[in-house]
């Protein structure tokens, strides 16, 4: 009786093991948040993520979420009125711990002489778990390099709007890139055993990045990892994306012409295409545009097509018009005038511009994110061969 009673009491601790790691907990403290909302959100599209759960906060200060939680890795959002936090939802058997606090500051507000107190308010996780841990480093290394292209850009149009040199300009921005380079290997070097890790692989590498460094780090990944729910998405996305990287062939798009007709990717074929995205208010791509001027002039005759495709927005079309005419960009150009909502960006995994691809007379992608000398080199291999 007593070893029948032990395995009964066996049995409900491990059905209620089970039942725990089947749910999600979420348990934070809002200081002076008493009454306050806070909602959980998720969604694969980030501009419209979907309310999953939301509590109110006790008069003790301290709120909690709970429900089941998914069977893979669900990358989530936690936000009151003012803050917000990342987090992974998934089956982990420990309860998330949040904390929400108020900072007070001075700040000088725009035309005001005298500063005054804006209170802050801050969101963040408590010692999270480990997976979790890795996801968030990885959200981090994603808005730094948002930030380096961000403050390249605006040093790049400063220097131009002052007429400063550009080449100090742009090797502040190397090293910062560099400087990021060596954060992102030292971080996938040492992620390859998380299953979150294949989140910064599917997000930013293979997105922001380039096709051959996401199978890179695919294949670095720990047998278990691979075998994974999310290293097998991981794996599908590597192969769904294949088509517009290096080695492939990338489906025909039409876009509109700045005179109002339509013009086709297919349209060029027997041409080598140098696929360019740009914006007329990107300095770098504007600063690209000598290089590929040159380029364009010495292999046009040869079979050199350049195919502008402009991220430009609607009512920005006389600023994409005038920036054709004014920096000589004679070639061939479209536009979908949507912004980073551009079909066409969205195809190939536009992030960030410029981003340039290279397809041969057959339409194959052969080199891509190639600029200055490496591009001319590259152009200039292409057309040796070809005589």
């Amino acid at each position: 009786m007593k070893n029948n009673r032990l395995l009964l009491c066996g049995a409900i601790l491990a059905l209620a093991a089970c039942s725990s790691a089947d749910k999600y907990t979420i348990r934070g403290t809002w200081e002076d948040g008493a009454g306050q909302t806070v909602y959980l959100k998720t969604g694969n599209d980030p501009k419209q993520l979907v309310v999953i759960d939301s509590a109110v906060v006790k008069s003790d200060n301290t709120f909690a979420l709970k429900g089941p939680a998914p069977e893979t890795m669900t990358p989530a959002v936690l936000v009151s009125p003012e803050a917000r936090t990342e987090l992974l939802l998934y089956r982990s058997g420990r309860p998330i711990e949040v904390k929400i606090w108020n900072e007070t500051r001075r700040e000088l507000k725009a035309g005001e002489i005298d500063s005054v107190d804006v209170k802050v308010q801050h969101m963040k996780l408590v010692d999270p778990d480990p997976e979790t841990a890795v996801f968030l480093t990885g959200r981090d290394l994603e808005s730094g390099n948002a930030f380096i292209s961000l403050g390249g850009m605006f040093m790049l149009m400063n220097a131009q709007e002052k007429g400063l040199s550009l080449d100090s300009v742009l090797n502040v921005k190397t090293q910062m890139e560099d400087a990021f380079e060596q954060s992102m290997e030292k971080f996938l070097d040492s992620t390859g055993n998380f299953r979150s890790s294949t989140f910064f692989i599917r997000d930013f590498v293979l997105k922001a990045r380039s096709f051959t460094e996401a199978q890179r780090w695919y294949d670095s990944l720990t047998p278990a990892v691979k075998e994974s729910a999310e290293g097998k998405m991981l794996l599908n996305d590597i192969e769904l994306n294949s088509k517009f990287n290096v080695g492939g062939t990338p489906d025909d798009f039409t876009l509109p012409t700045p005179d109002g007709d339509s013009l086709s990717l297919y349209s060029l074929r027997g041409n080598v295409v140098l696929l360019d995205f740009w914006a007329s208010w990107c300095a770098p791509c504007l600063a690209e545009a000598p290089n590929v001027k040159k380029i364009y002039e010495k292999y046009h005759d040869k079979g050199l097509e350049v195919l502008g495709v402009s991220l430009d927005k609607e009512g920005d079309y006389d600023k994409w018009v005038d920036a054709i005419k004014k920096h000589g960009l004679s070639w061939k150009h479209v536009s979908s005038l949507k912004g980073w909502d551009c079909p066409v960006a969205k195809q190939f995994n536009v992030t960030a511009i410029p981003r340039m691809y290279i397809l041969d007379r057959n339409g194959k992608i052969i080199a891509q994110d190639l600029r200055g000398e490496e591009l001319a080199k590259k152009m200039d291999e292409i057309f040796a061969d070809a005589q």
